[in-house]
């Protein structure tokens, strides 16, 4: 099931769409932390579609700095640049039949 937050900015009405999937990822990998526990040195173990699964790292602090701003980024309406939004989560199923 694919989970997304829809946020409605109170200031301009704008709305947008994030997957939740995306900001827990980027969540965990600005912590210090993936799937399996905490990640030791600057090798960080990349937990962003899960298709590699973590076998692609990033290095450094800049990967977590990045995360965090990508976070950020997702988290600011795009019209107005607010951080104060309306927040629900939207969940697709799967297809009938499968």
């Amino acid at each position: 099931m694919v989970q997304e937050y829809r946020r409605t900015c109170y200031h301009c009405e704008t709305v947008w769409h994030s997957l939740k999937s995306r900001e827990d990822a980027l969540a965990a990998t600005s912590a210090g932390t993936v799937a399996g526990g905490p990640v030791e040195g600057s090798a960080r173990s990349c937990s962003y579609c899960g298709m590699c699964r973590g076998a692609v790292y990033t290095m450094g602090p800049r990967g977590s700095a990045d995360g965090k701003e990508e976070l950020e980024r997702l988290r600011t309406c795009p019209n107005c640049g607010s951080h104060s939004y309306f927040e629900e989560v939207l969940e697709q199923g799967h297809i009938e039949g499968q």
